[in-house]
């Protein structure tokens, strides 16, 4: 008879890994099934010769309680190194200028007091940054950095989607990678887990107290199950064993960015040191520098975060060169990466609200990028609270 797992968790992105660790931590056997042949989902460094970059996900801070919570469990605080303070720039017609000249200083000044009694609930990202930041500074700057920070473009989504205040700890450095990239910290998160790659999940059924779930390879038993794959993926599993949740998921609309980073000898590239760009009218919403991690390397690194539908692989990576005026033969290595999330619109709570309302009762949960925000945080913490709410069941 096969191993009655007591969870399995579906996809090895960030979600998945950190809803699997909870679960473990409080004493259950489990299996995490990953598609690809690594962890990692949307985070990804590329490092070479001790110089990483990353072609995802790029920081963590130390008000992420939740991270910082598994980052101790694994004895990983020697490896984390800060990342330096640099400005952003602003990639504006092709010219590359300094934020405080797109802004209007009077304006701001005017605008920046209410700060103190503006709230963010039930208003829209251009509504409230609007208020905050002054609308001709809204539109000329403010709505493409926060653009550049989601991905897409966040003016109708709920205005406190983004940058959830959190309570830092004081005892790490503000923000900050690890030696080897954030790919560390998923892969020690990974290798303390039962984890299989490659493992295609093509169907999952319910029977009895039971849940079956089939990849090419073999049929798996578990009693609870954690889906941390995109909503449209966990929609179509979720056909058959609850079709209210399954329609509910099939509402939610997916964004693709593609992320193409180089690394080049830094005599050949004349881009001033900084943190990115931020692009307005521009094919991508931010370019992201390794710059602040990477200050003593003889290389430095660069991330594009283009547009979606804009050509092949190859045409984006040409779009990077020339960006930066470089020649194929000038970079180190040039990378390419698919990443998905979530489009949000502003009924995104109320759906949020309502697959919450029918999961209450429910063995399995779910988790993702796609429910209280795309941080890294954000995503750690729903796991978390998913993983509470299975372990609160009676089996």
């Amino acid at each position: 008879m096969s191993k009655v797992f007591d969870y399995i968790v579906i996809g090895g992105g960030i979600s998945g890994l950190s809803a699997a660790w909870k679960l473990k931590e409080n004493g259950l056997s489990g299996l995490v099934l990953e598609k690809s042949a690594k962890a990692g989902g949307c985070v990804e460094s590329s490092c070479i010769a001790g110089f990483c970059q990353e072609l995802g996900a790029h920081s963590v801070f130390n008000s992420y309680q939740g991270i910082i919570e598994i980052i101790k469990s694994l004895e990983l605080t020697r490896e984390i190194i800060e990342k330096k303070s640099l400005p952003f720039l602003l990639w504006d017609k092709n010219q590359v200028t300094s934020v405080i000249k797109s802004l209007n200083l009077i304006s701001m000044a005017f605008s920046l007091p209410k700060i103190l009694w503006l709230n963010k609930k039930g208003k829209k990202v251009n509504e409230y940054y609007a208020d905050l930041g002054g609308r001709d500074n809204y539109e000329n700057l403010i709505r493409h950095a926060l653009n550049a920070v989601a991905c897409q473009d966040m003016s109708k989504a709920p205005a406190d989607f983004l940058f959830q205040k959190r309570k830092r700890d004081k005892s790490l450095v503000k923000k900050f990678s690890f030696k080897q990239g954030l790919g560390q910290f998923i892969n020690s998160l990974a290798d303390s887990l039962n984890i299989e790659n490659t493992a295609w999940v093509s169907s999952i059924k319910l029977a009895g107290n039971n849940y079956f779930v089939t990849t090419k390879e073999r049929q798996y038993i578990a009693k609870k199950l954690v889906l941390a794959v995109p909503a449209k993926s966990a929609s179509g599993l979720l056909k058959g064993i609850d079709d209210s949740i399954s329609s509910k998921l099939d509402e939610f609309r997916q964004s693709t960015f593609y992320s193409v980073a180089l690394a080049v000898d830094k005599t050949k590239v004349r881009v001033d040191k900084c943190a990115g760009w931020i692009g307005k009218n521009a094919d991508f919403y931010s370019m992201v520098s390794a710059d602040p991690v990477n200050e003593n390397s003889t290389l430095r690194g660069f991330t594009f975060h283009f547009k979606e539908d804009l050509g092949s692989i190859e045409e984006l990576q040409s779009k990077a060169l020339k960006l930066l005026n470089l020649k194929e033969r000038d970079v180190e290595y040039i990378k390419t990466k698919e990443n998905l999330l979530p489009a949000i619109g502003n009924q995104h709570y109320s759906m949020v609200a309502k697959i919450d309302e029918l999961l209450n009762s429910k063995s399995f949960g779910i988790t993702g990028n796609y429910f209280n925000g795309m941080s890294l945080e954000d995503c750690v913490q729903r796991s978390f609270g998913e993983a509470a709410r299975l372990i609160s069941l009676k089996s």
